[in-house]
């Protein structure tokens, strides 16, 4: 992708996991973004060429920039319009001077206690929107979930083996996973109590919604940044598991064991599958998670005294 202006090359962005800055110039300048996303600063073989810092809502403050007419991207990484001043999401388009979007919530319905032009749930230093569509319900509840599910359990459909495993368990698609994965077009995530489960999903009903228990959820909701991301892998493998479920009940697609005969635990099998075990309890993902970092020749490391004894439940 490439920004033209007057028919002319303007700059080349550039990309890892998301967009980490520009070829402008012949010179790869990079973005520096707080916990939002929001472009801080870029800077240039350690000059800074451009900064700006923001208020609550993404409005630029006074007196507290540096060349950041200089770039397009602003408020939590989007463009941000020359001529009105609004950033672009991708459904909607964002005004940063009174917070809301311009056009309502095409799912409104869903929410019918909100108004359908918020933005963030009235909450921008907690919850940002990746394109402007309906956000996790309980979102205000769960915000480290929240967070999860707006910005990093997609990147699962960049997993090969993941993927695999889902489409042969599931019967869905690899287009239909994908489109599971987007706000709005999915089954709903619903955090409840559930007894001796970390998720639930009820066959035969046509649901749409993928129950994962609040127990778990807020281990994750109390826990310091240190210690979420066992939690974090056990929330990914529980939803990952339910929505191979949710495959099934849609699709009529099914396997059976071939020793008894019975109806298989697609669920399972999608978890030996992609992580070669079943991930059953916390113990079970610490000891996933040190072996990945192992093979990946990565420092880090968990330790099971920090978790274990922490929850009593089990899938």
């Amino acid at each position: 992708m490439a920004i033209y202006q007057n028919n002319a090359l303007l700059e080349y962005p550039t990309y890892g996991l998301d967009m980490i800055g520009k070829i402008k110039d012949d010179e790869l300048q990079f973005y520096l973004k707080d916990h939002l996303g929001s472009i801080r600063a870029t800077i240039y073989d350690n000059k800074l060429m451009s900064a700006q810092d923001y208020d609550a809502w993404g409005y630029i403050l006074e007196g507290r920039t540096y060349e950041s007419e200089e770039g397009k991207f602003k408020y939590t990484g989007k463009e941000r319009d020359e001529e009105s001043f609004y950033d672009y999401f991708g459904a909607r388009y964002y005004d940063s001077r009174i917070g809301r979007w311009g056009s309502p919530d095409v799912l409104e319905s869903k929410a019918l206690g909100w108004t359908p032009y918020r933005a963030f749930f009235d909450n921008p230093l907690m919850y940002i929107d990746p394109n402007g569509r309906f956000e996790f319900p309980q979102a205000k509840e769960y915000g480290k979930l929240a967070s999860y599910l707006e910005n990093d359990i997609q990147k699962v459909s960049k997993n090969t083996k993941i993927m695999n495993a889902l489409e042969k368990y599931s019967g869905l698609s690899r287009a239909e996973i994908s489109k599971a994965f987007e706000w709005g077009k999915g089954p709903t995530i619903k955090v409840t109590e559930l007894e001796g489960a970390f998720g639930q999903f009820t066959m035969n009903i046509k649901s749409e919604e993928l129950r994962i228990s609040s127990d778990l959820v807020n281990l994750l909701q109390n826990s310091e940044s240190e210690l979420s991301d066992v939690y974090i892998f056990m929330i990914g493998v529980t939803i990952l598991h339910e929505l191979t479920h949710y495959g099934v009940d849609k699709t009529g697609y099914g396997y059976s064991n071939a020793i008894t005969g019975k109806a298989a635990e697609h669920g399972e099998y999608f978890e030996k599958a992609a992580y070669g075990q079943v991930i059953g309890n916390i113990e079970s993902a610490i000891d996933y998670l040190n072996l990945y970092n192992e093979r990946k020749k990565l420092a880090r490391r968990y330790y099971k005294e920090y978790y274990i004894d922490q929850i009593d439940i089990s899938p």
